[in-house]
């Protein structure tokens, strides 16, 4: 090695130099060259830190004599330790030190979770691991925190306290609490998660006792239950990491020792997003020359349980040591737009520390405040010309005042391109996702290209989705969702015309729709196939072709090749090349391939598996954002959250949205240093139960959220380099707003800039800098847009003919297919069904007591159980957890669900007769689908289908169909005039069913699972003319468009119908009481 050229690290003048000869700041050189001992450095944001680690990090290397792989060091993110990587490399060779960048292939610069897995993969069994064990995807720890959560449910249902919490928060609820809690105490460092049982002060604590015992028996049941999920699966979590390492260290000295001699010199980036078993474990480790180096202003993952409390007390404890540096010039940032935090918005900080300039000032405006007066804009009616411009094109359900803000920020933007700024320049931060898509949209409709970095959406992008019906349908073509996404997108290419004639065709000959394109790809030319435009056919005949193929040799394929092969081969990646935004989806693409081999390579699943893996995927609404371009391909306004633009630094800033109400609250348990809270709402919904430490630990909990909230605006506003756009919604009538929890961000930052004046648009100083204001107003003309072309008057027609009245209006068209249950609910209210089913009317909220949902919810589990029982001889009965799973697998809450109920009125089929019947069956089916045709209802007439609860074909050709009822019925009821009053419609299509199928007679048998008793009837093939003419007359009336109110109206069948608040001739007195107990 040649002699290190000093003049490379140090000018004449004794300046520190770093790359490229440039010299450090005063205060950077002294932390760079204080390297004998521990240190820790508080840096200001834009402050350079990472030039510091950098030279700290090839000092250690060429003045210190260390080897660059006796040195760890710590960042946060895989992007921040290969960047860093790379630019201790770069200047390494710039001295000289070529054999030393070499070792840096080896050097330990990784996240904390990349470190932990590199001890733990040396020690794996002194640490108690499977040496085979990795990391687990997000999707399948859900999967398995879901089974865990069964299991440990499951073994605790009858303990009072759990029934007490279940009561109180609902399946769902109490999961997502056990589940949070685990995960709270894991980062915390607890192996094993438990909650503090502190003995009881007074009656709301006793009052509780009970469930904070079954809690903490809940969440020690999780713990152990999702451990043994994870190892059953070779599999770990993120926290199994780093507590398997910290623990490895304290149980095991000598490997500690080991390593703390090794690793010589321990250097941690953003220390201030540790959290407490991060920071035990750096401890553990045991290595004193430590360099801590963060910001506490930056400390925004509270939410991933980071812990800025961390950062205070090490920068206590180095301080008293005076062992603690700060570095506070930041050289991002403008002199003005400094200078406007500083002014406006440090106050607002706990022990704030200036933001000292490291730039000359330009001479120009850099900061703007664009706010749209919301309560001035609500007074014009949404039907004005100037609002319906405001909305057209944009995304629907929009909030108004939001589209006016994002209007107005788009326009900013397009004179901002207009007077020669790049978009690739420009960002807008938003505090969360909630209305990125509005600020994505307007900014196109501006004219500016614009992308949405980060979202829930991802999954649904157009040309993910579409890749993903194509790999459903090789899967299984009888997926009619994903038939039905091929045929209309771009890969077949079928127009409406072409679409209609196959499901036209499909219903006319009862096919699936994949054997309709089979039919008309082996030239069928029967019925409305003849009608297939010819083009249609060429892509058809293609598409069948290649399914076919790929089903063929799917069971030997990978996922990922699978995708590769089929956007090659449809020519789909032409076609997105080809559109608007093409390298981006097709990166997109290409990203759900690399989803998809990463998949494989983990679990080995097949096809079928990553398609369930998919939706698992999608129904976590995890943010995912788009693949990332080349910055010369991606010349677009970035729009993302705060959190997504951490560590980055642009031109252009726009904080948008700081008006939004904000989020946050303590939730029913806190848990912190040896205390815990609860507050538990009670079952009946009105009130909560408080008790314990909560009011003190919700107090503390609230200030943490307001701070966090304050520190991520402070993250947004210093990312800015050029200009920063603070842009927001307020109230010109009410000003400002208290600030606090929940409050919007300008609550707080609208005061730090105009004090107790009202903003005017114009120029306005903070402190000495000039900021330049916009007051959006309906009459000011700050926003400019083109109102919507007004409404044409009608044109003068012709006299209307004289025609009867009834001619004026035709009923709607009968449906072309109709369930019983559609059926049935037409008889019980035909107004009812008509605007639900008709004009597609929501179902509202039932009134508070409602007993329709629950009576569902009851219903649809007792179903769930019984489907699911073993009908063999001496077979267990369902326990609690069957009940459990039932709800789980239907979706449905078990709130007001009684367990020990559900288990009666199961019992009531299987210790019955009716069960040994079945199981003597030649053949069984439950929830059996059928469809038959009412041709006596007339040519019109759809065909009337449902699903059979049981149906057994018995020896001689008879069939047994059973039909459970959960109906609340009297004791002394009669129950075949029930049924025939009630089920008629349901008992012949059954009957009808069961004979069109081939039976020779059968028997329906209408079990009541509450009462115990059944109402049965024989049917024979005989009886075909009278079972179809008594479904056809309850029809007729149907597809005659009759649709009169209910006879009978109460809350059970009219709680949900959009029609009780208004539409309804009945009126609420009605609508809402009880409904009659049958008898």
């Amino acid at each position: 090695m040649s002699p290190l050229d000093r003049s490379l690290l140090e000018a004449a003048d004794g300046a520190v130099l770093g790359r490229g000869g440039t010299r450090l700041r005063p205060e950077q050189a002294a932390v760079v060259l204080d390297r004998d001992g521990p240190l820790m450095v508080a840096a200001n944001a834009g402050s350079g830190k990472t030039t510091v680690l950098v030279e700290r990090f090839v000092r250690h290397v060429v003045e210190d004599g260390i080897d660059p792989r006796s040195i760890l060091t710590i960042t946060f993110t895989r992007r921040a330790a290969g960047e860093l990587r790379h630019r201790i490399r770069e200047r390494l060779l710039e001295l000289g030190c070529d054999a030393q960048a070499r070792r840096l292939e080896g050097a330990w610069i990784s996240t904390i979770d990349g470190f932990c897995s590199r001890v733990l993969r040396s020690h794996a069994v002194l640490a108690g691991l499977d040496p085979r064990a990795d990391i687990l995807a997000p999707a399948e720890l859900e999967l398995l925190a879901q089974a865990a959560w069964e299991e440990a449910l499951g073994g605790l249902m009858g303990e009072p306290g759990v029934l007490d919490l279940l009561d109180r928060l609902g399946y769902e609820d109490l999961f997502g609490l056990v589940r949070g809690l685990h995960d709270e105490l894991r980062s915390a460092g607890e192996r094993e998660p438990r909650l503090p049982l502190p003995e009881p002060a007074g009656d709301a604590d006793r009052l509780l006792q009970p469930a904070l015992v079954g809690l903490d028996a809940l969440l020690a049941a999780f713990a152990t239950a999702f451990a043994g999920q994870k190892q059953a699966c070779h599999g770990l979590d993120y926290p199994d990491l780093a507590v398997g390492t910290r623990d490895l260290f304290l149980n095991h000295p000598a490997v500690a020792q080991g390593y703390a001699e090794r690793l010589e010199r321990v250097m941690v980036d953003e220390f201030q997003d540790t959290n407490r078993l991060q920071v035990e474990l750096f401890a553990a480790l045991g290595q004193p020359q430590v360099f801590f180096v963060g910001d506490r202003l930056q400390s925004i993952y509270g939410f991933r349980h980071a812990d800025v409390g961390g950062f205070e007390r090490e920068w206590e404890r180095f301080g008293a040591e005076g062992r603690a540096r700060e570095l506070t010039t930041n050289f991002r940032s403008r002199p003005e737009i400094l200078e406007l935090i500083n002014a406006a918005f440090g106050a607002a900080h706990d022990r704030y520390t200036a933001l000292t300039p490291g730039r000359e000032s330009a001479g120009h405006g850099a900061v703007e405040v664009l706010l749209s007066d919301a309560k001035a804009w609500s007074k014009v009616p949404a039907d004005d010309p100037l609002m319906l411009g405001v909305a057209a094109d944009m995304p629907p359900r929009g909030i108004t005042a939001v589209r006016l803000e994002a209007r107005l920020v788009a326009q900013r933007i397009a004179e901002l391109v207009a007077a020669g700024r790049a978009p690739g320049e420009i960002v807008v931060l938003l505090r969360a996702t909630t209305h990125m898509a509005t600020f994505e949209r307007a900014i196109e409709l501006a004219g500016v290209p614009a992308i949405a970095v980060a979202g829930t959406g991802w999954w649904d992008r157009r040309e993910v989705h579409d890749v993903l019906n194509l790999v459903s349908v090789v899967a299984n073509p009888r997926d009619e969702s994903a038939v039905l996404g091929v045929l209309a997108g771009p890969v077949a290419r079928l127009s409406s015309d072409d679409l209609a004639l196959l499901a036209l065709e499909r219903r006319a000959r009862r096919i699936a729709l994949w054997d309709a394109v089979a039919c008309v790809a082996i030239g069928d030319h029967d019925g409305l196939l003849s009608r297939v435009s010819e083009t249609a056919r060429v892509h058809l005949t293609s598409l069948h072709a290649l399914v076919q193929r790929e089903r063929d040799g799917a069971v030997w394929s990978a996922p990922a090749e699978l995708i590769e092969r089929l956007v090659a081969d449809t020519g789909f990646d032409v076609h997105i090349l080809r559109g608007p935004d093409g390298a981006r989806r097709m990166a997109n693409v290409r990203k759900l391939a690399r989803i998809a081999d990463d998949f494989g390579g983990r679990t080995g699943g097949d096809l079928r598996a990553f398609i369930d893996h998919v939706a698992v995927e999608r129904g976590t609404a995890r943010r995912t954002p788009d693949a990332p371009l080349d910055a010369g391909d991606d010349d677009v306004v970035r729009v993302m959250t705060v959190h997504g633009a951490k560590g980055l630094e642009f031109p252009v800033v726009v904080f948008a949205d700081v008006g939004r109400q904000g989020q946050g609250g303590a939730g029913p348990v806190l848990v912190r240093d040896g205390k815990v809270g609860l507050k538990l709402r009670r079952a009946d919904g009105e009130d909560a139960d408080v008790g314990f430490a909560y009011d003190e630990l919700a107090a503390e909990h609230e200030t943490r959220e307001v701070e966090e909230e304050r520190r991520i605006a402070h993250v947004a506003v210093t990312r800015a380099e050029e200009l920063l756009i603070i842009s927001g919604t307020f109230d010109g009538e009410k000003g400002w707003g208290d600030a606090g929890l929940r409050k919007p961000a300008l609550a707080w930052m609208g005061p730090g800039i105009f004090g107790d004046g009202t903003p005017r648009s114009g120029r306005h100083t903070v402190g000495d800098v000039p900021v330049t204001v916009t007051v959006s107003e309906p009459l000011s003309g700050a926003l400019r847009i083109a109102p919507a072309p007004p409404i044409p008057p009608p044109t003068p027609a012709d006299p209307a003919p004289d025609v009867p009245h009834a001619a004026l209006v035709a009923p709607p068209a009968p449906p072309a297919t109709l369930s019983y249950s559609s059926l049935s609910d037409y008889r019980r209210c035909a107004y009812g069904w008509y605007l639900r089913r008709t004009l597609g009317l929501p179902r509202i909220e039932p009134p508070k007591g409602g007993a329709g949902t629950l009576a569902r919810r009851r219903g649809t589990i007792a179903h769930g159980v019984l489907e699911r029982a073993d009908l063999t001889p001496r077979a267990p009965a369902p326990t609690p957890q069957d009940v459990i799973s039932a709800a789980q697998a239907a979706g449905v809450a078990l709130d007001g669900i009684d367990v020990d109920e559900q288990l009666k009125l199961a019992a009531t089929f299987l210790g019955g007769s009716l069960r040994t019947r079945a199981a003597a069956g030649t053949r069984l089916r439950r929830e059996a689908r059928f469809a038959v045709e009412l041709a006596a209802a007339g040519p019109q007439a759809p065909l009337l289908g449902g699903f059979i609860d049981l149906i057994v074909d018995e020896p001689g050709g008879g069939a047994l169909v059973i039909d459970y009822k959960t109906d609340h019925v009297a004791a002394d009821s009669d129950l075949e005039g029930l049924v025939a009053r009630d089920y008629a419609d349901q008992r012949a299509l059954y009957a009808l069913a069961a004979l069109r199928g081939g039976a020779q007679t059968v028997e329906v048998v209408h079990l009541y699972l509450e009462h115990g008793g059944a109402a049965s009837a024989t049917y024979a093939a005989a009886d075909i003319p009278a079972l179809e003419e008594r479904l056809a007359a309850s029809a007729r009336p149907l597809l005659a468009g009759e649709f009169p109110v209910a006879a009978e109206p109460h809350a059970a069948l009219c709680g949900e119908c959009p029609g009780r608040l208004g539409l309804c001739s009945w009126g609420q007195d009605m609508t809402s009481r009880p409904a009659p107990v049958r008898r």
